[in-house]
C-alpha cells in the first residue's frame, strides 16, 4: 500500500507548553521521507507567532493558530488528538 492510498497520510503537529513548531524538526524530517504530509503548528507567543506571552489572555487566544489551521481544512478531514485522552487520564 501507498502512502497517498492510506486514510492518514497527514500529521499536525502541535508542540507543546514552552517550546515551538521548531521542536519536531526530526519527526517532520522522517514522516516526510517516508511521503507523508506533515504541518506544524507554533502557538501565539511562539515561534513565528512570537510576542510577549503575558499578554495572552485566554486559551482560546493561545490556541488561534491551531484554530485558524482546523478551520481551513478540507471537508471530511479527520483530526485525532491522542493527548487529550492521556491529560484526562491524569486528571481521573
Amino acid at each position: 500500500m501507498k502512502i497517498k492510498e492510506l486514510e492518514t497520510n497527514h500529521f499536525v503537529l502541535v508542540h507543546g507548553g514552552g517550546f515551538g513548531a521548531w521542536c519536531w524538526y526530526k519527526t517532520i524530517t522522517h514522516l516526510e521521507e517516508k511521503g507523508f504530509k506533515v504541518d506544524d503548528i507554533d502557538l501565539t507567543g511562539l515561534g513565528v507567532h512570537s510576542c510577549d506571552t503575558n499578554s495572552i489572555t485566554s486559551l482560546t487566544e493561545y490556541v488561534k493558530p491551531l484554530t485558524n489551521f482546523l478551520e481551513k481544512l478540507g471537508e471530511g478531514k479527520k483530526v485525532n488528538a491522542q493527548q487529550g485522552m492521556t491529560i484526562l487520564a491524569q486528571i481521573e
